[in-house]
């Protein structure tokens, strides 16, 4: 049984009333009038509960820079989400760190000697009701749809990257980089897409559970390995990134709490937040030809990118990060990474744009990004 019940007593009745045939188009009219008449009412009453959540959501919410809403995931984005309840913001940072992981082994900052890749940990975090989990499930399919397809579900798939909804281990997470047919190559990427983000840290959790370590070692590092008293497992050359959604409430007892902190794991997440947009029931279909160019371009977009041409720096974007780096105060635990999230964005922000270098209006994008994806919201 669950927790709570609906109020049916609240709902409408929307039967047609009886009629004859020859009064079916008067009969109709009517109570196609008495439909707007509700429609009007309930209106009211909506943005009554509208404004109440504005009001709860600002209290935790941060301004997404809408400096940063520019390129082909921008357009998407818009596209996608323009006339529905999802936020733009949850979109774009959705299909970027999509793009990020498809596109990790050839995106590189040249002279890097981390040889940083773009994979990110992004989670979604809204109030409860707030669509956070609809981002992931529309752009899943769209990069599934283009083609060449360059995301999967399909375990026997090598060449692609790999979709997962759950991980219960560490072992279990190092074992979906490992080819499930006999084949010479192993799949190196891999994306975790979590409906509650509470569940998978709850997993981590657990006693002799070596799921949190593991998620930490592929954020920063292509390997990661757990050893026993019984065996060794080991993997090499693997991508990670994960999207994950949870509400407002739930993030802030999990930040208060802060069993994480010790695996250094919150401070490499990215955090994206939302206020609330009007219901709509649901959006007016895409033109398929907007569609079909918008994937056309982010595919060639894609093929562009020559993992042999690291993308440099130009000086004046390079001063604009080293002015940035050194503001940081890098005691403060949730800026501890921001300068090395601030070098995947802007990676994946250039090669969405259209750019073979990262310059001046790629480092204020990245920047603006990082700055409001370091916060707690605590």
């Amino acid at each position: 049984m669950s927790g709570w019940t609906l109020n049916t007593n609240t709902l409408p009745s929307f039967a047609l009333p009886e009629r004859e045939p020859e009064q079916a188009e008067a009969v109709t009219q009517e109570f196609m009038e008495e439909l707007r008449k509700r429609m009007e009412e309930a209106q009211k009453v909506e943005n009554i509960r509208f404004s109440a959540r504005l009001v709860d959501a600002n209290e935790y919410a941060v301004e997404f820079p809408k400096i940063a809403l520019k390129g082909s995931l921008a357009d998407l984005s818009n596209l996608l989400f323009r006339e529905s309840e999802v936020p733009i913001e949850f979109g774009f940072m959705t299909a970027v760190t999509m793009f990020g992981l498809i596109a990790c082994e050839k995106l590189h900052i040249a002279h890097d000697p981390l040889r940083t890749a773009p994979n990110l940990y992004t989670v979604l975090v809204t109030p409860t009701g707030g669509k956070k989990s609809s981002a992931p499930i529309r752009l899943r399919q769209f990069f599934m749809e283009l083609e060449p397809s360059l995301l999967t579900h399909d375990t026997n798939v090598l060449d692609k990257a790999l979709c997962l909804s759950s991980a219960d281990s560490g072992e279990g997470l190092m074992k979906a980089f490992q080819p499930s047919t006999v084949m010479s190559d192993a799949r190196n990427r891999v994306l975790l897409v979590i409906d509650e983000f509470e569940t998978l840290m709850n997993k981590s959790r657990q006693q002799n559970n070596t799921l949190g370590p593991i998620l930490s070692s592929l954020y920063d590092t292509r390997y990661a390995g757990n050893t026993t008293a019984k065996q060794t497992k080991s993997i090499n050359n693997a991508y990670l990134s994960m999207l994950a959604c949870i509400t407002t409430k739930a993030w802030n007892d999990l930040w208060a709490e802060g069993k994480e902190r010790n695996t250094g794991l919150m401070n490499r997440l990215f955090l994206v937040s939302s206020l609330p947009r009007p219901k709509v029931f649901q959006p007016s279909a895409l033109d398929p030809n907007d569609l079909a160019a918008i994937k056309a371009r982010i595919c060639s977009q894609y093929a562009s990118i020559n993992y042999k041409e690291p993308l440099p720096f130009t000086p004046t974007a390079k001063l604009m990060f080293e002015s940035f780096y050194l503001e940081l105060d890098t005691a403060q635990e949730e800026a501890v990474r921001i300068d090395n999230v601030v070098k995947r964005l802007a990676l994946i922000l250039a090669a969405t744009n259209g750019k073979r270098r990262i310059d001046t209006d790629i480092a204020e994008m990245a920047i603006a990004l990082a700055v409001r994806g370091g916060t707690t919201f605590a």
